[in-house]
């Protein structure tokens, strides 16, 4: 039973959870801002070619997100670990956020 206990205190669903949907919402936030400050300088006519992108990079920052979560277990070492755990945590974030919005966009047809 001590090892259930044990398995419980290192993955924590609900936090696993709220560092997903967090991820997912900086995300989402981003590209919402990026798009908006397009469509404020030229009119693109997206229409229905919005939401791929937006479902593409949701997933990608979602998975950022429980990547910093499973970080975690380095960032409770000491303090250059925990330096190191956040850069890394933050760059592969920018890079699922970057990709995610790449394959959306050369799907939809908007990358050149």
């Amino acid at each position: 039973m001590t090892g259930q206990n044990e398995t419980w205190r290192i993955y924590n669903p609900a936090l696993l959870a709220k560092n997903a949907l967090l991820g997912a919402g900086i995300g989402v936030a981003l590209l919402g801002a990026f798009f908006g400050f397009i469509m404020l300088q030229a009119e693109l006519g997206l229409g229905n070619m919005i939401f791929l992108p937006f479902l593409t990079v949701a997933i990608g920052g979602a998975c950022g997100g429980v990547f910093y979560y499973l970080m975690g277990y380095f960032r409770q070492f000491g303090s250059w670990q925990k330096v190191v755990a956040h850069i890394i945590s933050f760059l592969v974030y920018c890079a699922g956020l970057w990709m995610s919005l790449v394959f959306a966009l050369a799907i939809t047809g908007h990358w050149d």
